[in-house]
């Protein structure tokens, strides 16, 4: 969209459950990179501006203005329209990489771990309300408009009943297996939520954009890299290539390798990661996305394919790190 100056302004849905309290999470977090040097945009007040709102085709700029951000020191760089509430922002510069696939996952990799290395030195890490953890299904569920998961499993048994006894037999065992590991043992650190090759922008080789920070919460490391790697080597019908994983992971690695309480969680988090993108697309069937249902028993069949031996062949040769 472009303001009546010229510039061009980004919309970015907030959650339906965004507190105050994590409102001020994401735009502190957001002020802190700039300041670290990441190419963060910052929200703006919202100006007189005109364009068509990408979040709702069709839609006239008539209805839309500033709103106070509930008397935050945010004031004004909330935009209304109708019953939603979107952050305003400055398009970034660039454009997503292209270019051979390997490469390109390797470069995300890297950014991520930098990234964690700059949160890391964050004081400002409280727990964004609203946002789940990886294996926080009811507060997923929540976000969708539900009380709680378990009524969207019911609804699944009524239609496929084979499909959700199958979905908590792999969320039971996945639960199992990141306790016995030591999962919860490993340290919460400030995350992005969802990065991945779109949100990046780069201009003559130089990153000159991030963005998604409006999915930024608190969780592990661990969690994070499995979340990217769900999003950016998971094909629609669940598959996943062991040199996609491998590629994403030497450029984490390359930058920060693993910790040995890591390295043995490695698969149970990816695994983890699978289930909670099966959950979201499940959670989006029950509020009418009727292909959601597919997409989401697709993606589940993809779970078989960590368990192939040569999934984990490829991740044994992830480099690790002695303390």
């Amino acid at each position: 969209m472009t303001a009546a100056d010229g510039r061009r302004f980004v919309l970015r849905r907030l959650g339906s459950v965004e507190s105050n309290a994590s409102l001020a999470f994401k735009l502190d977090l957001r002020r802190f990179l700039r300041r670290q040097g990441w190419p963060v945009a910052l929200p703006r007040a919202a100006p007189g501006w005109h364009g068509t709102d990408a979040t709702r085709p069709g839609a006239t700029p008539a209805h839309r203005r500033a709103a106070d951000a509930e008397g935050s020191e945010y004031a004004g760089t909330v935009v209304r329209l109708d019953a939603a509430r979107l952050l305003l922002l400055p398009a970034p510069a660039g454009r997503p990489p292209r270019g051979q696939r390997a490469r390109r996952l390797e470069r995300l990799g890297a950014v991520l771990a930098h990234l964690h290395q700059s949160m890391a030195a964050w004081d400002g890490a409280i727990r964004r309300a609203g946002v789940p953890r990886l294996m926080e299904l009811d507060i997923l569920a929540v976000r969708a408009g539900f009380t709680a998961f378990r009524p969207i499993v019911d609804a699944l048994a009524r239609q496929r009943p084979e499909a959700a006894r199958r979905f908590q037999e792999e969320r039971t065992a996945s639960l199992r297996d990141l306790a016995r590991g030591g999962y919860y043992a490993l340290p919460l650190v400030p995350v992005h939520g969802s990065l991945r090759t779109a949100v990046t922008y780069y201009r003559a080789g130089h990153l000159t954009g991030l963005g998604g920070l409006e999915t930024a919460h608190v969780d592990t490391r661990l969690a994070e890299i499995a979340r990217t790697a769900v999003l950016e080597c998971a094909a629609p019908d669940g598959t996943v290539q062991p040199a996609d994983w491998t590629a994403l992971l030497h450029g984490v690695t390359t930058v920060a390798p693993l910790t040995p309480a890591e390295r043995p969680l490695l698969l149970p988090v990816l695994r983890a990661a699978l289930l909670f993108a099966v959950a979201a697309r499940l959670a989006a069937w029950q509020r009418g996305r009727a292909d959601a249902l597919d997409a989401g028993l697709a993606l589940m069949r993809g779970l078989t394919s960590l368990a192939d031996r040569d999934a984990h062949a490829a991740l044994a040769a992830i480099p690790g790190r002695t303390p």
